[in-house]
């Protein structure tokens, strides 16, 4: 086969080599560009798991606008016992270590909307641990809050879903502002 050489030494061969090579790394390294489809550019709300009522084991919200999920069905756990619930989940991950707790005193009625107080032991309560930071938030501290049953069943399979949020402040912390929380869990009876 005869190669067609240009004045400087190169074929034409040579020279469809590089410009294919060149037109290759170039899609390549366009391809591999940021995209909005990456989890990791997803707007925090969308990290949270969704609001189902399936028993799925998830709980999910917002800490100071920041998604705070758990990653595996026992970081999440509900106990319904004594006439009260308590929902607890924890995340202990790459040098954060927090914890959110949820107490309802009063009888569980679905789409039930109970006030989080200051005082233990009337409507709810919450807490929020950051051993991360030396922040106990106890709940005593919250200024604010709500948590309502969307979905509560009496038998097998125990079912409690819900929504939450809550305001805490504790004097030398952050405020914590808890918002779009949610579960989805199988409770203990």
């Amino acid at each position: 086969m005869k190669s067609w050489i240009f004045k400087d030494g190169h074929t034409i061969r040579k020279s469809i080599v590089n410009l294919f090579t060149a037109a290759l790394v170039f899609i390549l390294f366009n391809a591999t560009g940021c995209s909005d489809d990456e989890p990791n550019s997803q707007e925090p709300i969308d990290q949270l798991p969704a609001a189902t009522q399936e028993g799925k084991n998830t709980f999910g919200c917002l800490v100071n606008g920041e998604a705070w999920v758990t990653e595996t069905s026992i970081d999440a756990s509900a106990i319904y016992q004594g006439g009260f619930l308590q929902l607890g989940a924890n995340i202990d991950r790459r040098g954060i270590d927090q914890g959110i707790g949820l107490r309802v005193y009063e009888e569980i009625i679905e789409n039930e909307l109970y006030e989080i107080t200051k005082d233990v032991g009337m409507n709810a309560s919450a807490i929020f641990i950051n051993s991360s930071s030396n922040c106990d938030y106890e709940y005593t501290n919250v200024t604010e809050g709500d948590v309502l049953i969307t979905k509560f069943t009496l038998q097998n399979p125990f079912i409690v879903s819900g929504t939450f949020a809550f305001t805490t402040a504790l004097n030398g912390c952050d405020t914590i502002r808890v918002t779009n929380g949610r579960f989805d869990l199988n409770y203990i009876p």
